[in-house]
């Protein structure tokens, strides 16, 4: 991190406060649009790291890092940065860093072949983006295994299985929350082949699918996992159309 003014001169001693957060990386390779890297069902990926607070150097400079808290996981991650630089003043001047990790040499990637909708999830009152598939229809998938540069390499041996969600609703009270809707998942196995790929190769499989939700998941030899969730026939959930319808200073700062 360095941080000067615009006329040049160093922000020594100025302070530099912020946080590190940690991302699921999903859309991982720029080189290939559409696939997504990672295991969707993998918990905790998304959280809170470190917080940062530091005083910069007679040259405008410091150092943030953080111990490695994903070394057990197989799936792209982001760490952000997000910084403000204060003025002798106190106002803050913001900026934003980003640094990705691939945790292998390569990982399988999954592309559906069907469209995705904006759909409400009252989970979080937001809307998220689902692959969406017609019901009694097959769910076809591209599937490739990459480095991080987007080079498709040869492997034997992908495991490929199509898991069918089940999701038993109910209703649970609590003081702070009120009523809120949970489910128990159990995920059933309906079907799953073997794949082998070569150099440059994009592999293609397809399932027969009914309605209700799915999840497609690719395991490769290094047992890194990559999974899609998507959902079969109509779901309540679109018909709000992606609405939710239900209810700089004189102080300058760079990364790098």
């Amino acid at each position: 991190m360095v941080g000067y003014y615009l006329y040049g001169a160093p922000a020594n001693g100025n302070t530099l406060q912020g946080q590190l957060f940690l991302r699921p990386l999903r859309e991982a390779v720029s080189a290939l649009p559409g696939f997504e890297f990672g295991d969707i069902a993998a918990e905790n990926l998304s959280r809170t790291l470190d917080e940062v607070q530091l005083t910069l150097d007679d040259k405008g400079r410091g150092e943030v890092s953080t111990e490695s808290q994903w070394k057990e996981t197989h799936s792209p991650l982001q760490v952000i940065f997000q910084g403000s630089l204060l003025e002798s003043g106190g106002r803050p001047v913001t900026r934003r860093a980003e640094q990705a990790i691939w945790p292998a040499d390569a990982l399988p990637g999954i592309r559906p072949q069907f469209a995705s909708k904006s759909v409400y999830d009252y989970r979080t009152d937001s809307t998220v983006k689902q692959p969406i598939v017609d019901e009694g229809s097959n769910a076809a998938f591209d599937i490739v295994y990459s480095d991080a540069q987007g080079v498709k390499k040869a492997v034997s041996g992908l495991q490929v299985r199509l898991i069918r969600e089940r999701r038993d609703y109910y209703w649970n009270w609590s003081e702070d929350e009120g009523w809120q809707s949970q489910f128990d998942q159990k995920d059933l196995i309906e079907n799953e082949q073997t794949l082998d790929l070569k150099a440059d190769e994009t592999g293609k499989v397809s399932f027969p699918v009914e309605w209700g939700a799915y999840r497609l998941e690719v395991k490769a030899p290094n047992e890194a996992v990559s999974s899609v969730r998507f959902w079969a026939g109509y779901s309540w959930q679109d018909n709000s159309d992606g609405s939710g319808a239900v209810a700089s200073g004189p102080c300058h700062a760079e990364t790098g």
